[in-house]
């Protein structure tokens, strides 16, 4: 008679993967996309951008992603322990552009000028300045003194989006007036005490200058 022996086979469920995470980010920022598995871990994943994660263990498989256009997500290629497996669902994550800033040279000012609005010189208006001297949209040279200084202006868009730009303003200090020197014809000059000399080579005069009546001349 015949001899039979009895085979076990073992049929695997058809695992998945089932992708999420739709997003908005201004640009440069990055998200957060995952894949929910099933099956028997460690998986394998491709994704539609080329990325690839291999040997993964934890589930949902996550990873961050930082596209410069808005792009859609998906999952090309899903294996586990023991075979290969469908893949559902999409991530589109959508990009916003940094709004376009502009903050135009100023100055340079005395240490004595009034204060300036930097408002004037900044596009789009509705920003935030920030920087030594500066107090809401006006920059006060005396406040910031003499030197030069990095001011900068930030705004933020509809779309919660920031960009900045930024100057170095120069603040100078006052020179002082020049004086034209001059004598008095016909006068009677007396100069009392004599001039000392210190060690160190100075000249020095602590006596009492008495001029009397004169012309003037240049």
């Amino acid at each position: 008679a015949p001899v039979f022996d009895d085979v076990e086979i073992t049929v695997n469920a058809v695992h998945t993967a089932t992708v999420s995470g739709d997003a908005t980010i201004c640009a440069g920022a990055s998200t957060t996309i995952s894949a929910a598995l099933t099956g028997t871990g460690p998986w394998n994943l491709t994704w539609s951008d080329g990325a690839t994660q291999n040997g993964v263990t934890s589930n949902p498989a996550t990873r961050n992603v930082s596209p410069a256009t808005t792009t859609v997500y998906t999952v090309s290629t899903i294996a586990d322990a023991n075979c290969a497996g469908t893949s559902s669902g999409s991530a589109t994550v959508t990009v916003n552009p940094l709004p376009s800033v502009t903050l135009n040279p100023v100055g340079p000012f005395l240490v004595t000028d009034p204060a300036f609005d930097l408002s004037t010189a900044a596009s789009p208006s509705g920003g935030t300045f920030s920087g030594p001297g500066v107090s809401g949209n006006m920059f006060n040279p005396s406040v910031a003194g003499v030197g030069t200084h990095n001011v900068s202006y930030s705004f933020t868009d509809g779309n919660s989006c920031t960009n900045s730009a930024s100057q170095n303003i120069t603040v100078d200090g006052v020179t002082p007036p020049s004086v034209k020197p001059f004598v008095f014809l016909g006068n009677k000059v007396t100069l009392k005490k004599t001039k000392q000399i210190t060690p160190a080579g100075d000249i020095h005069s602590n006596g009492t200058l008495t001029v009397e009546k004169g012309t003037p001349s240049t």
